[in-house]
This record gives structure tokens, sequence and C-alpha cells, in this order.
């Protein structure tokens, strides 16, 4: 990554700064009464998601991929959807509705993809790509 072209016009200093820089200027902070404000605003006319969504879900996942980032295999969690799949449902329901995730489950893996032909020195010339765990 190049080093970037700040609004105030600087340099950034280095590799760390230019990510985090980049990474600022596409993921602002929110503050989080905003957040839970744009949740309470969605709708009423999002429905529950049914066990044959969620399996078909599930089996389109690669079967024999390795743990992902939070640890969980998808052999693992498709054991769990196996086990009891309306109380899966329920759960998975319940966190939709109600906004409540695990926070590993928050937290993406960030590529920065450079676009073709861009100025490597301006910000929106990388494209980030978010790697979810789940």
């Amino acid at each position: 990554m190049a080093l970037i072209v700040q609004d105030n016009g600087e340099l950034t200093r280095d590799f760390a700064d230019s990510r985090d820089y980049v990474l600022k200027k596409h993921f602002p902070i929110v503050e989080e009464d905003i957040r839970v404000e744009r949740y309470r605003n969605r709708g009423d006319d999002i429905k529950d998601f049914t066990i044959e969504e969620i399996e078909a879900c599930i089996k389109s996942f690669k079967k024999k991929s390795a743990p992902r980032f939070d640890g969980w295999s998808v052999d693992f969690i498709m054991e769990i959807f196996i086990a009891d799949k309306e109380w899966f449902t329920m759960i998975l329901n319940l966190c939709f509705n109600l906004g409540i995730f695990l926070r590993r489950w928050k937290i993406a893996k960030v590529i920065l993809i450079p676009k073709d032909g861009k100025d490597s020195s301006n910000y929106r010339s990388y494209r980030p790509i978010c790697l979810l765990p789940l």
C-alpha cells in the first residue's frame, strides 16, 4: 500500500498509518445511539428465518474448510443445527429481532483491494472487502 494523501494534504508516515487512515475513511465511527435508532426503525415487514432457509444456507457452506477465525467450523454449526433445528432457528431469529450477536461475529477481517488504474495515494482507490466469521 502506498502512502496516502490525508484530508490535510499531508502524507501518511508508513504502511500502518496508511492502512489505519483508509479504514477510518471507509468505516467512520458511528455513535451507539445512532446504531440503536437505525435498528429500531427497521420496520415490521422483516420476516423471521424459516428452518428451511437456515438449512439451505448452512448446506451452501464449504464442508471441509478450516475453522473460521472465530474457531467455529461448518461441521460444528451443522451439528448444532441438526441436534435441534427449532431451537437453532429460534436463537438465530432472536439474535436478529433483538439485534444481539456474539461480539466475535461482529468483528470482520478487512482486506483492502486496490482499484485498477486508480491513484494509489487516494484512500478511495481501495475497495474494502469484509470477511465475517459466520
